[in-house]
């Protein structure tokens, strides 16, 4: 049985710490007034690029033919999945303009995971996991619906792209499994970044001064968010059980909010801090697997 190191398990926190803070990054490109496609590809292609000195440090193996079938075509698919998800995440995040909300709505993705695999796969899942997306959805509810109001555009567009995260791991755990990690997610990124340019030449306008104002959220969700705490997850999973890895990376919605009260100063309600809460405590519960119909992954 794999041990869960206190050393993996620092690790994951820290990519959990870097992802939470990336969506301050993200709220304040879009307050700059750069597209959502300029941002994203723009910070997809310069996360490809960092992760190329890694690949050199850690897997010096010569590309090969195989390759094609086992990384490239595959990873064009989940980078295709990535776009459509991270594209209508930023959308969400500039309507919302906030970064606790955002955090909150996209870590439900986490409970989708295990309901899709359900749906899908035909794998089985416990009560725990059933509970846990009630739970979530009641929480989702008090943060994102003001009394008298129902859903707005922004979270519902946060909602849809949690579909297509949720969506993203199930493909990528089909296809990883003969890949190297870390060559899969260069091109994954580079294909997704490639996409967001191209629909930025056709559908917004190039903005220099919108770039240079998100040059600091551009480096950071760039490089940070992609290529160290990428890497640090890797690391990280090596020492830790699955269902350990993933409650752990589950708190980047926690840090999230954490970011958005510390960095943007935003206020939450008291009912807004009850839906954020309960979406944690459903996200937790969604990983835990309890009960008779629980599939061992440790």
């Amino acid at each position: 049985m794999k041990k869960n190191s206190p050393k993996s398990i620092f690790t994951l926190f820290l990519a959990a710490i870097i992802w939470g803070i990336a969506f301050v990054a993200q709220t304040d490109a879009a307050e700059t007034g750069i597209g959502a496609f300029t941002f994203n590809g723009t910070r997809f292609v310069l996360g490809a690029l960092a992760l190329i000195p890694v690949i050199i440090i850690f897997e010096r193996e010569k590309l090969t033919k195989s390759m094609l079938k086992t990384i490239v075509f595959p990873a064009c698919i989940t980078g295709t999945i990535l776009f459509i998800a991270s594209s209508m995440q930023q959308f969400g995040i500039e309507m919302t303009g906030s970064v606790s909300k955002s955090s909150f709505i996209t870590g439900l993705y986490m409970v989708l995971v295990p309901i899709f695999a359900f749906v899908f796969l035909k794998r089985k899942i416990s009560w725990s996991v059933w509970l846990g997306a009630v739970v979530a959805v009641v929480g989702l509810y008090l943060l994102s619906i003001k009394q008298g109001e129902s859903l707005e555009w922004g979270d519902a567009l946060l909602l849809i792209a949690t579909i297509f995260w949720a969506s993203h791991i199930l493909t990528v755990d089909k296809f990883i499994v003969n890949a190297s990690p870390l060559k899969f997610s260069a091109v994954q990124m580079f294909v997704c970044g490639m996409l967001g340019i191209i629909c930025a030449l056709f559908f917004e306008t190039w903005d220099w001064n919108a770039m240079a104002e998100s040059t600091g959220a551009i480096l950071y969700t760039g490089l940070l968010s992609s290529g160290v705490a990428y890497t640090c997850q890797l690391i990280g999973q090596k020492g830790t059980t699955p269902t350990v890895s993933t409650m752990i990376l589950s708190t980047e919605a926690v840090f999230g909010a954490l970011a958005g009260v510390v960095f943007n100063e935003e206020f939450l309600s008291v009912r807004m801090i009850i839906g954020c809460v309960m979406m944690f405590i459903g996200i937790i519960l969604a990983q835990l697997e309890i009960g008779p119909k629980a599939k061992k992954t440790a």
